[in-house]
């Protein structure tokens, strides 16, 4: 009973941190106010439950329990699928429809983004839209068999793909081509423990990406390629989720593909300048150096914060000129997987919206 009190003074166990963010507790300095208040004995309690001997050990065996010998995860939000398959619980959710927004909700939003794209093709400019694949949807099959009975007739990915093709809406279906290209190829689209398209998957998504553009735009772009190809284990951008569990032992992963990646380096090629507006799929594409095709490239995260400026100091979206971004830039990119669809552009769209045909004073001459 005693060592953990003894640990938490000597340290003489070094022991791994845990994953994800807690937000520092501050001591509480006794005095009479915070002592009657309780104020004191309240903070105490919850700095003293968190900094104990041995507690990243502890917390890292009671995870294994669950996940070993119950198949469960100790977060409310991570599901231990069929197989030890994880999933984020909102792909499962997306795919079976439980996020369903109707069908004239997706219909408005669509003709808002085609009013917007057909008004930037006339300013000379490019809007094109992705949809990333979700997990759930790539691997139904791992789904807990609980979750079945719950699903619906619809999702918004069998609504958005098909009514953006009817609406003439430059977009990219990853979604459906990971599906059909699954199997076909020499590694994992999506790996077991992680929650985002490979590696690999998202390579090739990359160098898709640049040849949509150069089709679009009629343009040379320096080219995504690769010499080799590495298969390894589960690395950590294919092991976010099991990174995330705080497991003792290393969750059983697949055998990947990791591209040793490049973006070719040839100053006569076209480098567009461009925004891109996405979630956490395209992270990975941007911190891999894909922004090196580009002659700027700007991520709005989640349409929150702009990327790479945040990574030196905070930019939020808010403090960014939107007509000064049009006029600068050449294409436009949004990007979403299934589970963040009933968000599509997270207010972007609206702001193109708003700035082309509700306040014509301020907006960009054609």
């Amino acid at each position: 009973m005693i060592l953990p009190v003894i640990e938490k003074h000597v340290n003489y166990f070094e022991t791994k941190p845990l994953s994800g963010y807690v937000a520092p507790l501050d001591d509480v300095y006794l005095s009479l106010e915070s002592w009657f208040s309780a104020d004191f004995q309240e903070r105490q309690d919850k700095v003293l439950a968190e900094n104990f001997g041995f507690r990243n050990t502890l917390v890292c065996l009671y995870n294994e329990a669950n996940y070993s010998l119950f198949h469960k995860s100790s977060s409310p939000y991570l599901v231990v699928g069929k197989e030890d398959y994880l999933y984020e619980e909102w792909y499962i959710k997306a795919h079976y429809g439980l996020d369903y927004i109707g069908a004239d909700s997706i219909r408005k939003k669509l003709e808002m983004l085609k009013r917007v794209q057909d008004t930037l093709t006339a300013l000379n400019k490019t809007l094109i839209t992705i949809y990333a694949p979700g997990k759930a949807a790539f691997y139904p099959e791992f789904i807990p068999y609980k979750w079945t009975k719950l699903k619906k007739d619809s999702n918004n990915i069998s609504v958005f793909e098909p009514l953006s093709k009817r609406l003439g809406i430059n977009h990219i279906d990853f979604h459906s081509f990971f599906i059909e290209q699954r199997g076909k190829l020499p590694y994992p689209l999506y790996p077991k423990n992680g929650t985002h398209w490979s590696f690999y998957g998202m390579c090739l998504a990359a160098d898709s990406m640049v040849k949509y553009i150069e089709n679009s735009c009629g343009i040379d772009m320096p080219n995504v390629y690769w010499d080799s190809v590495v298969a390894d284990t589960e690395r950590e951008y294919d092991y976010d989720i099991a990174n995330a569990m705080n497991l003792y032992n290393s969750a059983k992963g697949l055998e990947m593909g990791y591209p040793n990646v490049k973006v070719q380096q040839d100053t006569s090629l076209d480098r567009p300048s461009t925004i891109i507006v996405s979630d956490s799929y395209y992270f990975g594409i941007f911190n891999f150096g894909l922004h090196q095709a580009f002659r700027n490239n700007r991520l709005r995260y989640y349409n929150k914060r702009v990327l790479p400026d945040s990574y030196t100091e905070e930019l939020s979206t808010s403090s960014v000129s939107l007509k000064n971004e049009i006029e600068d830039n050449d294409i436009f990119i949004i990007v979403s997987t299934d589970v963040n669809l009933p968000r599509l552009g997270w207010g972007y769209i609206e702001d193109l919206y708003k700035i082309f045909f509700e306040t014509p004073a301020d907006s960009p001459k054609l």
